[in-house]
């Protein structure tokens, strides 16, 4: 009798830590199972941008909402104030407290048609179209539109042409995702090899109608430089595929892979056909002006540059009786006392007629005297017909 009474009594206790536990457990299983959290981002504040408030030192998590992930609150020791601007850009403020971010679970990669989700954000701007609705619309997301940025808030989204990952800064952050319109195609178009998708800006010097290179731009001269096409037009940019980037309008991109062209007969090695290099103190132009008396097949070009202006990377287009035709160049010697003075060799590898031409550069970088009659010191090389 006296053991089931020492057993009734336990009863009671182990019942009364049991349902503790169960309480203790199931409050953290809620809390940690919410879609939505506060995170302290440690000490700040900003000025103005204030839509809410609630009372106590700690966020109120009803406030974290879908639509105000990415954002702000602010909390003192009596209250909390809920800015809508992203945490990153909340910096100034005369009042700083504990900062905290609104934070969702953890972003999962999802595809909406050809949409696919990179997390939260937004940037200034740039909108071009609208949508409603949580998710963004399939047939937004085009050939024309590749690359380019697409922000959903619970009632609706925008589309910004801007590169997803140039996308940042906005006030509203929302659920992010970039148009994948279709896999890059390793596609040869003449002598145009794909290179995947991007854009960079300026440096355009042709464009052609439809969707796919013109096979003719694509020349000996024009050997490494870069088309970007869309769903109407191309247009073609004197600049290395490889340093065509941060342009605003991503397209297929394609790279000119024409092939090596052998020199016709003639004497060997090359010969100089122009030459108005001096040894005298020079300032600099952007162009270059030589004639050559006879029909000639011109292997490449050489100019005296100054590094400090063309930072190593100098384009130019050569304008003559044959037409335009862009070119890039390479870097040849340097001088060895004033070493900010190097040759800049352009391979043109072309049949010329005879006549005077000019080489327009990008920069205002090559050597120019009087001896040289004020255009650009240059030697010609290659082979008379």
């Amino acid at each position: 009798m006296n053991r089931y009474r020492l057993s009734g009594d336990r009863r009671p206790w182990e019942a009364a830590l049991i349902v503790l536990f169960i309480v203790v457990f199931c409050a953290a299983s809620v809390q940690a199972a919410g879609p939505n959290h506060w995170r302290s981002v440690g000490i700040g504040d900003c000025p103005g941008r204030d839509v809410a408030g609630s009372s106590g030192p700690n966020p109120d998590p009803s406030k974290c909402t879908d639509a105000f992930r990415g954002q702000t609150a602010v909390c003192w020791n009596q209250g909390c104030t809920y800015k809508n601007v992203a945490v990153d850009s909340c910096r100034g403020g005369a009042s700083p407290g504990r900062m905290y971010v609104c934070e969702g679970p953890p972003a999962q990669p999802v595809h909406i048609g050809n949409w696919r989700s990179v997390g939260i954000g937004d940037c200034p701007g740039r909108d071009v179209a609208g949508s409603s609705g949580p998710n963004p619309d399939p047939a937004k997301c085009t050939d024309a539109f590749q690359g380019q940025t697409a922000v959903c808030w619970d009632r609706n989204c925008t589309y910004k042409n801007v590169a997803v990952d140039s996308c940042r800064g906005g006030a509203s952050p929302g659920r992010m995702y970039v148009c994948d319109a279709r896999p890059a195609q390793r596609a040869n178009i003449g002598n145009w090899q794909s290179a995947g998708i991007g854009d960079c800006p300026g440096r355009d010097v042709a464009g052609s109608s439809g969707p796919n290179p013109d096979p003719s731009k694509c020349t000996d001269a024009f050997r490494g430089q870069t088309a970007v096409c869309w769903d109407r037009n191309c247009t073609y940019k004197n600049v290395a595929t490889e340093s065509c980037r941060g342009g605003a309008s991503p397209g297929r991109m394609y790279t000119c892979a024409a092939p090596a062209r052998t020199k016709g007969p003639g004497p060997s090695p090359d010969m100089v056909l122009f030459d108005n290099w001096n040894g005298y103190v020079c300032s600099t132009t952007n162009r270059v002006r030589f004639e050559l008396r006879r029909d000639s097949f011109v292997s490449r070009i050489v100019v005296w540059s100054d590094a400090r202006r063309d930072g190593g990377n100098l384009s130019a287009i050569l304008n003559g009786p044959h037409g335009a035709a862009g070119i890039a160049s390479r870097q040849g010697n340097c001088d060895t006392h004033q070493r900010q003075w190097c040759e800049r060799i352009f391979d043109v590898s072309l049949d010329l007629s005879a006549g005077w031409y000019n080489l327009d550069l990008d920069r205002n970088s090559v050597c120019q005297n009087q001896g040289s009659r004020g255009n650009g010191f240059a030697k010609i090389y290659g082979n008379q017909r």
